[in-house]
């Protein structure tokens, strides 16, 4: 049951952010599954932007973020949209992950990037925004996924009345 006088600082663990906004779990899915597959988890779980991509034992092994899986699709129906405003080699060459359209999960994937329940509000902040990402995976200990958080939900912390008229953002809504 999340606690009703909850003050955020930046010291706040991510486990008391997470208790009081109540639980979510991490949505994960495997390197091998299909990119199809990661579009219907984002559909299903349309308040989670950041996949965890993990192994047999759940392992954190990689995160999908939503714009990079939506770049690819758009790169594999509107190539000329990503190509015809390059002039020069070096702008071309960065490009080229969006011209080569993925089929797995694995192919799309970039380096995990994740936060524990230990770590601080300032931590999680700090990592969201260095990674331009608008969610993140929780792993425990042994480096698993377990938890989730979302950008959106975790600003509306900070904002007046969040905490003390009741939550603007429950656990389960969209971000």
């Amino acid at each position: 049951m999340p606690q009703s006088d909850f003050k955020i600082t930046r010291q706040s663990t991510i486990a008391e952010i997470r208790d009081y906004l109540g639980p979510r779990p991490a949505v994960a899915v495997h390197p091998e599954s299909l990119a199809v597959d990661a579009v219907r988890l984002f559909c299903r779980h349309r308040d989670t932007n950041t996949l965890a991509v993990v192994d047999a034992e759940d392992q954190l092994v990689g995160i999908l973020e939503i714009g990079r899986l939506i770049d690819d699709i758009l790169a594999d129906a509107l190539p000329e949209g990503y190509t015809k405003d390059l002039m020069d080699l070096e702008r071309m060459l960065d490009a080229t992950f969006l011209l080569a359209v993925h089929d797995t999960v694995g192919e799309m994937m970039t380096e995990p990037v994740s936060i524990t329940f230990s770590d601080t509000a300032e931590d999680a902040f700090l990592t969201l925004h260095s990674n331009g990402l608008r969610g993140i995976p929780i792993v425990d200990e042994a480096g698993k996924a377990r938890s989730y958080l979302g950008l959106l939900e975790f600003m509306t912390l900070w904002m007046p009345g969040a905490t003390s008229a009741g939550r603007i953002y429950g656990a389960g809504g969209d971000d």
